[in-house]
C-alpha cells in the first residue's frame, strides 16, 4: 500500500490545488495554463524535497 508521507503530499497537494484556485479566481486568473504551470512548479518542488528527504536518511 502507500506509504504515509505519500498520502500526506497528496492531500496536501489537494488542498494546496483548492486554495490556489480560489486566490486565482479573486485575481480573474482562472485559466487552465495558469493552474497548470503552478502545478507543474509545485510538482517539481514536491519532488526535489523528497528526494533532499531520502538523501538525508540515507
Amino acid at each position: 500500500m502507500f506509504k504515509k508521507d505519500t498520502i500526506k503530499g497528496f492531500m496536501g497537494g489537494i488542498i494546496t490545488y483548492f486554495v490556489l484556485s480560489i486566490i486565482l479566481d479573486l485575481f480573474e486568473l482562472d485559466s487552465i495554463l495558469v493552474k497548470s504551470i503552478i502545478i507543474v512548479i509545485l510538482l517539481i518542488i514536491y519532488f526535489i524535497i523528497q528526494s533532499q528527504k531520502k538523501n538525508k536518511e540515507a
